[in-house]
């Protein structure tokens, strides 16, 4: 006798060995099939990468804006200004 399991997500009547096993549920496997799992866990990695990206952005942003000063002033003394390997973007040199 083959059992039978609907996914809470998909609404799919698929096999019970098309879910993952978990323990704290009543039938003792997931209310997701791998499917399903899998497409939520790969989608949630986009999403956090994302989100980390702009973090990181935005802290480093936040950085120049705080040092810009003194990143100015080391890209003069070390003759980096408007060359590639300077701390700032050559744009925060060019005059409006």
């Amino acid at each position: 006798m083959q059992l039978v399991k609907e996914c809470k997500r998909c609404f799919e009547a698929k096999d019970i060995n098309d879910y993952h096993k978990n323990k704290k549920t009543p039938d003792g496997r997931s209310y997701y099939c791998k499917t399903c799992s899998v497409r939520r866990k790969a989608a949630g990695k986009l999403v956090h990468a994302a989100a980390a990206e702009a973090m990181r952005m935005r802290s480093y942003a936040r950085w120049i804006s705080e040092h810009a000063e003194w990143l100015e002033e080391y890209d003069k003394v070390h003759n980096l200004k408007g060359r590639k390997g300077g701390f700032l973007p050559n744009s925060y040199f060019e005059e409006e």
